[in-house]
């Protein structure tokens, strides 16, 4: 059975996450409809962009009970919460931003790339990035509804406190690399899986040596935050974005081969069930998932430039 629980996990949150696009699709198409019908308000307006922004976030709410009433047979181990000093956790938490630049362009370029072999044409990296695309053709109360504060929290209740919970049995390891390929392959989409890999290896570290989602919620917020924040400066003050973007980075960067990475290394002393690299990463569920998340991607690049 042990054998077998990557895959039923996998198996469980693709499921979750078809659900989740149906349902977003239905009540952002009833949403459009009603708002068009009774306010005359046009496809093209930023308010339909909110509408679509609640949608998802329904859509998410059920992702997350539909995944926990899926996996509620595997067995999650109990574990007493530990508390993290305030300075560990902001360090760790910078860190995060260390290396998410390099991933998130290493995305977009990819996404560039392939948007070059369907059209021919070349697309900047600033006109092929998903993220700020969607965030500066949003409502900023929508956004940051969903984005700060709705998104963050369902995010580490499915990927750290229900999933890594379930992945404890396997140890420290193998249930940090697990969930943070899945959440990186959660997003559907080559510019965010990258970084979100990579920052929900940080997450997954942190949810996994203090079992307390608070934790992981405020720093996910505030990651999410700071790119809202850039969004809503960089078109008043373009020199200062540009600082406090890359300045942020940099600092992360530091603090991550500093301090982050030998943190993020030292495994808790514990006795865990060891399961091959075949098993983990060669079962079905996971190779359907991963496959899956990369054709949805393309998918989603192709239907953009058909729709330009």
């Amino acid at each position: 059975m042990e054998r077998k629980t990557i895959s039923h996990l996998c198996f469980a949150l693709l499921l979750s996450i078809i659900i989740m696009g149906i349902s977003a699709s239905v009540i952002g198409t009833l949403l459009t409809v009603f708002s068009l019908y009774f306010f005359g308000i046009t496809s093209s307006d930023s308010f339909i962009n909110g509408l679509m922004l609640l949608a998802t976030a329904l859509g998410l709410l059920l992702l997350y009970f539909s995944f926990k009433q899926m996996t509620k047979e595997i067995f999650a181990p109990r574990v007493e919460a530990k508390a993290l000093p305030a300075k560990e956790l902001t360090l760790v938490g910078l860190s995060g931003f260390g290396l998410s630049l390099f991933f998130a362009y290493l995305g977009i370029g990819l996404n560039s790339g392939i948007s070059y072999l369907i059209t021919g044409k070349f697309t900047s990296l600033s006109e092929s990035s998903i993220v700020s695309n969607t965030l500066e053709n949003s409502p900023l109360l929508p956004t940051l509804l969903y984005v700060v504060i709705i998104g963050p929290l369902l995010e580490e209740l499915i990927f750290r406190k229900t999933l890594i919970s379930k992945l404890r049995p396997f140890g420290y390891k193998t249930s940090i690399l697990v969930s943070s390929v899945l959440f990186g392959a959660y997003h559907l989409n080559l510019e965010q899986f990258f970084y979100a890999a990579f920052i929900g290896i940080i997450f997954g570290a942190i949810y996994y040596k203090s079992n307390n989602i608070v934790y992981t919620y405020v720093i996910h917020a505030c990651f999410n935050l700071s790119s809202v924040f850039l969004t809503q400066i960089q078109p008043r003050f373009p020199l200062f974005a540009i600082i406090f973007y890359y300045g942020l980075n940099l600092v992360g960067l530091i603090i991550f081969f500093v301090y982050g990475y030998q943190w993020i290394k030292e495994k808790p002393l514990e006795t865990y069930y060891c399961v091959s690299q075949k098993d983990t990463w060669g079962n079905k569920g996971m190779i359907i998932f991963l496959l899956f998340s990369l054709v949805a991607s393309i998918f989603s690049l192709v239907s953009t430039n058909f729709l330009h």
